[in-house]
Parts: structure tokens; sequence; C-alpha cells
């Protein structure tokens, strides 16, 4: 079986820091997947940065400017760039269904890819835990830290992926947010991301209800039910 490409790394920044759009050069001189995230940045910068290699949003929606009839923001940026891609936190919480199936929609599968964004307690249940040096409290499966603020998830890749489903988004259109687009975007869909001969067997097979019915790896069976 081959394995996972060694040496792959991944890195979100704000390109309107000091130094930001020279670091993309940089990074991306190095071989790193650069994307945009917790910005502000306006729209020359953002095509610096487009120019410069960063051409991903991060948690799209969370912490950038959002879309406005005046100023499109970060998040029309996106939206109309054809070459961006983004990834989105499908759990319901950090972005309303109907938005997450504006944008997936307005950007199409092709170009999403779905994230968790899970903390420490994900599994866990309600509580109050100690992450990062803070409080953050659960409840209802939504998290907030000492300040009110969301501070991530504690959703599952599982539950983003029965999100999309109830959207109405098609099994083949869930599986490229959820593997398929993730491993182009990491540069390691020759050997991992789909179903085919040559491919690692890292598999998920979901039941009729979408729950997991096995997970495999390596071709191996790890769990069942």
């Amino acid at each position: 079986m081959p394995r996972l490409k060694r040496g792959v790394h991944m890195t979100t920044l704000a390109p309107e820091v000091d130094g930001g759009i020279e670091l993309i050069h940089e990074l991306r001189r190095q071989g790193w997947v650069v994307s945009i995230g917790h910005t502000s940045a306006g729209v020359e910068v953002l095509d610096q940065a487009f120019d410069a290699g960063a051409r991903h949003l991060t948690h799209f929606y969370n912490a950038m400017i959002g879309l406005h009839h005046r100023d499109i923001g970060v998040v029309g940026w996106a939206l109309t760039k054809d070459d961006v891609t983004f990834d989105i936190i499908a759990d319901g919480i950090h972005v309303h269904p109907k938005m997450l199936e504006f944008a997936c929609r307005s950007k199409s599968p092709d170009k999403v890819s779905l994230i968790s964004d899970s903390v420490a307690p994900t599994g866990l249940g309600d509580g109050e835990y100690e992450i990062w040096g803070e409080k953050v409290s659960v409840i209802n499966g939504c998290t907030r830290n000492e300040r009110g603020s969301i501070a991530g998830s504690v959703s599952t890749m599982l539950e983003g992926v029965k999100m999309m489903r109830a959207l109405g988004f098609s099994d083949v259109e869930v599986v490229k947010m959820a593997s398929t687009n993730p491993a182009k975007l990491l540069g390691i869909d020759q050997t991992h991301g789909s179903i085919e001969v040559g491919k690692r067997a890292d598999l998920v097979g979901l039941d009729a209800y979408g729950d997991v019915a096995f997970a495999m790896i390596g071709g191996k069976i790890v769990s069942e039910t």
C-alpha cells in the first residue's frame, strides 16, 4: 500500500500582517500549503496573497470580513474568485445551515472541503473544560470561552457529513467535500481521498442511516458494527 506523503505542511495566516505577502511567497517556495484566515484584508491584499500562492480559506465565514452589498469583503472575494477554495465548519452552529448551503452551492462542491474544527472536549458531552489555559464550556453542543465567543466545535466529520446530506447534497458531492477535496488541497490525491486501484484503502463505510458501519485503515478493517 502507498504511504502518506511525508513533509506535507499547511498553515493559515492573515495576509495583511506586516510581511504577510512575502511570507506567503517564501512558504510556497518551500512547498507549504498556505491558507488565508482570521483576516480583515481588503480585496487588493487578497489578490496579492492569491498571486503569491495562497488560494484557500480557512473555516469560511468565521473570523473574516463577511459579505455586504457595497463591500464584498473576504467572503465575497472568495465566492467570486474562480480558483479560490475554502473549508467550512458544517456543524450548524458556526454557520447557519442555510448559509452553509448557500456557500457550498455558490462555490460548488468541487471547491469546498468540510472540517470539524473540533477541540479536546469532542465526544465528552456538555460541561466545563480547561483548554489553552482558559475555561471553555460546552452547552447543548456549543462551545464558549470565558468571553462568550465560540471556541472551536465538538462536532465530528460524521456529523458534518450528515448535515450536508440533510441539506440535499448528494452522496457524491458530500464525498468530494469530506474526502477527495481535502486530499487535493494537501497534494496527496494521487494516493488518498477516493476509491481507486493503487490508492491507499483508508475507508469509512456508512449504513443506510448514515451511521458508521465499518472503518478500514490500509486495507484492513479496524472497526465494524
